[in-house]
């Protein structure tokens, strides 16, 4: 009996962290493939580097798990469809800090952003302009995009342009 409780027990916490854990979590160098609905965990700073591409298909959800931003120097593909965007979020109610946004910097003018949803992204402290995203010397291409619920500090809640030509 004694076996069958402890077993219990180990089954127990076992499920309860796989439900608080439903992610696969990332942070620092990005680069590769994000795969159609997968759901990335961010658990700090994302950066694409330079000479690096990162492609996220359909149906990919990128959620913050705290103030993080995702620091875009390489080249983004982010292409939903009308049926399955990509999400760029937080939860709230988790992480009332939300996110720190997609901050371009002198990215690939190839980059590109279509049917996504950039959702509750802040823009604070020392980069307090574009709490979704910033583009600075970067001209990504933004398609059927939807800018919700971001706030900046500064200027720009939804997108923040400087030195740059988006289309």
């Amino acid at each position: 009996m004694k076996t069958n409780v402890l077993l219990l027990a180990i089954v127990s916490t076992i499920m309860i962290n796989l439900q608080s854990y439903a992610g696969i979590p990332i942070s620092g160098v990005v680069s590769g493939t994000w795969f159609q609905g997968d759901t990335m965990e961010v658990v700090g700073d994302l950066y694409l580097l330079t000479d690096s591409t990162l492609t996220i298909e359909p149906a990919v959800v990128v959620r913050f798990g705290d103030y993080y931003r995702f620091y875009v120097y390489g080249l983004l593909l982010a292409n939903g469809t009308a049926a399955d965007s990509i999400y760029f979020t937080c939860d709230l109610i988790q992480n009332p800090n939300r996110w720190g946004g997609i901050r371009f910097s002198n990215a690939n003018s190839s980059s590109s952003i279509g049917y996504c949803v950039i959702e509750n992204g802040l823009a604070q402290d020392s980069e307090p302009h574009g709490g979704g995203v910033y583009c600075s010397n970067s001209s990504p291409i933004f398609s059927h995009c939807v800018f919700k619920s971001n706030q900046a500090t500064g200027l720009a809640g939804g997108i923040m342009i400087y030195d740059s030509s988006p289309y």
